[in-house]
């Protein structure tokens, strides 16, 4: 993603991945953010104006699960618990080489939303696992805790083609 791009982001929630989204795209970007709560919407909309971001970020009430009359955009970002729900919509949606992204913190949301991206027109799929490692740093040495890894999640990718090859 960078700047002048057009993001669709699935799961407003509390409006701080919207934050960073409307940073990305800057001045030149549009971002529209779905959430299926207008409290979680009314939220977000609160964090972003008090981050003078407004003019960046549209808010949308709806279940982008669905369907969505969004088109050519560059970046589809999901942060919701059935993300393999939104495949289809995200397709509709993205610009051939446009960009997928899901925040998931279970396998089996990973799974299900990898295999629905295979069965799409969706290539370059990987996922990461994102760990949490604390470092301790003291006079003698720095080196990895011995305390167990924190897990955080996984992050999904894939870029949209018109047709696989």
């Amino acid at each position: 993603m960078k700047a002048g791009d057009f993001v669709v982001e699935v799961g407003a929630g509390s409006g701080a991945l919207t934050l960073v989204l409307a940073q990305a795209v800057g001045p030149d970007g549009h971002v529209v953010t779905y959430d299926l709560r207008p409290d979680f919407l009314e939220v977000a909309r609160a964090n972003v104006s008090d981050a003078g971001l407004a003019g960046r970020v549209e808010f949308k009430l709806g279940d982008a699960r669905m369907a969505i009359p969004e088109t050519g955009v560059d970046a589809f970002v999901l942060d919701i618990p059935d993300p393999w729900e939104a495949v289809g919509t995200a397709a509709n949606a993205l610009r051939p080489c446009g960009h997928f992204a899901s925040n998931s913190p279970n396998v089996e949301q990973v799974n299900r939303t990898v295999a629905a991206l295979r069965a799409g027109t969706f290539v370059e799929i990987r996922t990461v696992e994102i760990i949490e490692r604390e470092i301790e740093a003291s006079e003698s040495g720095t080196h990895p805790s011995f305390a167990p890894l924190g897990h955080t999640g996984y992050l999904t990718f894939a870029r949209h083609v018109l047709e696989k090859l």
